[in-house]
């Protein structure tokens, strides 16, 4: 099986080390971009699975939106749960908490991913 190409958008650099450990290096590769500028000019030559975005980061949502029609994935803490609903409202696709449970993480975004692969353009 080869591996799925993630991204990430998020000025944390810790979120990243703590997403690259729970998606696993052997199951796919997390680039990531500090902001949607930077995540557009990743997306011109490399093509992802999903994109990861920060809460913090949760205005890049809606860019991010208007130019991809893939999955977005917004990731909080347990303390920005607002975040996480605003980011429903301006192009999420699924929210989770972080830290979370590894298997559910992949379980969940190849989940996402599988189903929105099937919808027609």
């Amino acid at each position: 099986m080869s591996q799925a190409n993630y991204l990430l958008v998020s000025q944390n650099d810790a979120l990243g080390q703590v997403l690259g450990h729970a998606l696993n290096a052997r199951w796919a590769n997390l680039s990531t971009a500090q902001n949607s500028d930077e995540a557009f000019r990743y997306l011109e030559r490399d093509q992802v699975e999903a994109i990861f975005v920060d809460a913090r980061d949760v205005s890049e949502c809606k860019p991010l939106r208007s130019r991809w029609r893939g999955p977005i994935v917004l990731l909080f803490n347990g303390d920005t749960k607002s975040a996480a609903l605003r980011g429903y409202q301006i192009g999420a696709d699924l929210a989770l908490a972080i830290p979370c449970d590894s298997r559910e993480l992949v379980a969940r975004v190849r989940a996402l991913t599988r189903r929105i692969a099937l919808q027609p353009s």
